[in-house]
């Protein structure tokens, strides 16, 4: 008896699991890809790299593209691919940011794709920013970079 409401609840839990993993959203290239890999792949023709000059960091001010502070300029691409990086002194998370398509964040340089090949993606119109993780209080130079 208690073999067979062992078995119950092991299959119960297996069926659990397997719905959730269905529901999930396919994870793209931005849950593994940050640092020195997850390189852009193909079919990209427009590729643009942007600054804010200093800015304060998270949670007081994000750099959008084309290199503004604030709420997004409506500067909508297809964006496939992007980097967030930090050249100065110390270490510190950067993100780049496309909302509902990439995110990562990594240690001075972090790298995100749509796809998990990080090839163009072309069909969904998504804002990009870069962030930096140094305290609202501090500023520094955050270079952005995306491909569309």
């Amino acid at each position: 008896m208690k073999l067979k409401v062992c078995l119950a609840l092991v299959t119960a839990i297996a069926a659990v699991a397997l719905a959730a993993a269905a529901a999930a959203p396919k994870a793209s290239a931005a849950f593994g890809c940050s640092g020195t890999g997850c390189l852009p792949g193909s079919g990209y023709t427009f590729d643009r790299t942007w600054n804010c000059g200093l800015f304060y960091g998270y949670p007081t001010q994000d750099c959008w593209y084309p290199g503004v502070l604030g709420p997004p300029p409506s500067s909508k691409h297809t964006w496939g691919w992007g980097s967030a990086d930090y050249d100065g002194v110390g270490h510190f998370d950067v993100a780049i940011s496309a909302p509902g398509g990439f995110f990562g964040r990594s240690d001075r340089l972090a790298r995100a794709c749509f796809f998990s090949s990080c090839n163009d993606q072309g069909g969904t119109l998504l804002d990009a920013f870069v962030r930096h993780y140094a305290g609202s209080g501090i500023r520094h130079t955050i270079y952005g970079h995306t491909k569309a």
